[in-house]
């Protein structure tokens, strides 16, 4: 085989994974959207699916439910919870780890009144302020974060984007705008 052969191959066995994935991720798209539709006594009136099909949340305005569905153990059996808007607890947009939006119950006041216990009226101000800014020029990954009030599993995570793109990309400015809506409209869910 000469080199121009195995550039071909290169080529064709990159362009057939890419072709695998994106049919894969889809199918496991769909798959938690049937998922979402067949639960009883829960109507989804919004729905948001990770970009690669592994986990979900959807929002019932009527029963006023939230539904957290992911996938256990990579790609296994589907989870369904069905908890009500009290019990979520806080949400956040993470920037490759690091929360850079966040809402909670009580957030700024418990968490001023935690650093004024701690450290006196210096700690109440660090205490109260939330998230951290993030400067770096490119990002890897975009996640909407929930904590639930359930003992097993309290952490629910939608990835928005797994992809290292810089700040300015279409790819970036999408998942960051989706996020952003999510957080906006679970900060509403929060304080009802």
């Amino acid at each position: 085989m000469g080199f121009f052969d195995w550039i071909w191959l290169t080529v064709a066995v990159l362009i057939g994974y890419a072709i695998f994935y994106v049919v894969n991720t889809t199918r496991k798209q769909g798959e938690l959207r049937r998922r979402l539709g067949a639960l009883p006594d829960f109507e989804p009136t919004y729905e948001l699916i990770g970009n690669q099909g592994e986990t979900g949340i959807a929002v019932d305005t009527d029963r006023r439910k939230l539904c957290l569905i992911s996938r256990s153990g990579g790609g296994g059996r589907l989870r369904t919870d069905v908890v009500s808007y009290r019990d979520l607890l806080s949400a956040e947009i993470d920037v490759d780890g690091s929360a850079v939006t966040r809402t909670s119950r009580g957030s700024q006041v418990g968490g001023a009144l935690v650093g004024g216990l701690l450290f006196g009226t210096a700690g109440a101000v660090v205490g109260g302020l939330s998230g951290k800014r993030v400067t770096e020029d490119r990002v890897d990954r975009i996640d909407l974060k929930l904590l639930v009030n359930r003992a097993d599993n309290p952490v629910h995570e939608v990835n928005l984007l797994h992809l290292e793109t810089k700040r300015g990309s279409s790819e970036y400015k999408e998942s960051m705008r989706v996020a952003e809506k999510w957080h906006g409209m679970l900060k509403v869910l929060i304080h009802q």
